[in-house]
């Protein structure tokens, strides 16, 4: 039987490593900048992918013997990565103590670098303070707030009332699955069919506030508020505005045009504006045909023009589509994707 130790002082540190213990004293106060440099940019790029080259086994790899594994040759990027040394030793049944024996061994390890942890992650958590614990960091979230819900799946028997489905299956299938959903539906819903809807994968991740939000000032409801309060600049937040509601629409949609995304406004923390797909009055079709399903869409904007006021009981004063170009045109020069109907 065989096996590999390491003894005193079994390391060797690459040049690159090297680099950084000279300066890393001075790159602490500042260590995402550093790492961010291009010259470590490009260097955590190549060790991160060596290092999972080296750690990813074929499935086909038996370890019938020891061994076994076919020795690796040099890579490019090998330059990059520390060694460890090892001496071999044999057990001696005999004696039953292991003996140093013929041979030796290097291993790649990855060199110490940067800010010891994941190059590509832990730079983008923002810290928080927090009385009780200090500062925390927390890493980006993928938040979909859905203000005008319904149910996930079905309304009775209309499914063009119920969004979240769509949204689910739509970022899902993007590589954007959401770690928080929060539903708000003013109407009573039923607890028991809501979370019966929803995927496996929700449970403990959906919430739903079957309450309605507000935008009045200091009201704990209050809709920017609780967005400030949830997302982080950080994470990726979709929207979902659509409650047949002008009073409360209007003066979301007026409160992101008007805020400094530099000062804490809420409109910094919006990446999409979106609205559940609704039926194209006089037109025959249903936006629900997955044909049609292109795009996300944005708040339904409810203004005068044919062939919409009959559905929208004939809205006189609210101006005509030039308003809503200008509202849609305003939000996307503030950085939301704000979208319209498809």
């Amino acid at each position: 039987m065989r096996h590999l130790i390491l003894p005193e002082g079994g390391s060797t540190t690459s040049p690159y490593e090297a680099s950084w213990f000279a300066s890393i004293e001075t790159a602490q106060s500042n260590i995402c900048e550093a790492v961010a440099k291009p010259e470590h940019k490009n260097a955590s790029e190549i060790i991160v992918t060596r290092t999972l080259e080296l750690t990813s086994l074929p499935s086909s790899l038996k370890w019938e013997t020891y061994d076994t594994f076919n020795t690796t040759s040099f890579h490019s990027s090998d330059s990059f990565m520390s060694r460890m040394h090892y001496n071999r030793t044999c057990y001696d049944s005999k004696t039953e103590t292991f003996k140093l024996a013929k041979g030796k061994g290097i291993q790649l390890i990855e060199p110490l670098w940067g800010m010891l942890r994941d190059p590509f992650d832990h730079c983008s958590l923002r810290p928080s303070s927090d009385p009780r614990v200090g500062v925390a960091f927390q890493p980006p979230q993928n938040i979909h707030l859905d203000l005008g819900s319904s149910y996930f799946k079905v309304w009775g028997s209309d499914r063009g009332a119920a969004s979240g489905q769509w949204f689910y299956d739509t970022y899902h299938a993007r590589g954007q699955p959401f770690s928080r959903f929060i539903a708000v539906e003013v109407e009573t819903l039923n607890d028991t069919t809501a979370f019966q809807q929803i995927p496996d994968d929700l449970v403990g991740v959906y919430t739903l506030m079957n309450v309605g939000l507000t935008m009045e000032e200091g009201d704990k409801l209050n809709t920017v508020d609780m967005i400030k309060r949830v997302v982080k600049p950080e994470d990726f937040f979709v929207f979902k505005l659509d409650i047949d509601s002008a009073p409360i629409e209007e003066p979301i949609v007026k409160s992101l045009l008007e805020d400094n995304p530099d000062e804490g406004g809420a409109s910094a923390l919006i990446d999409e504006l979106v609205s559940r797909p609704h039926p194209c009055f006089g037109c025959g079709i249903s936006i629900y045909d997955p044909k049609l399903i292109r795009y996300a869409q944005m708040f339904e904007h409810h203004v005068n023009y044919s062939p919409m006021n009959g559905p929208w009981d004939n809205p006189q004063g609210v101006g005509g589509l030039h308003r809503s170009y200008n509202v849609f045109r305003d939000l996307r020069r503030k950085g939301i994707r704000a979208h319209s109907w498809p």
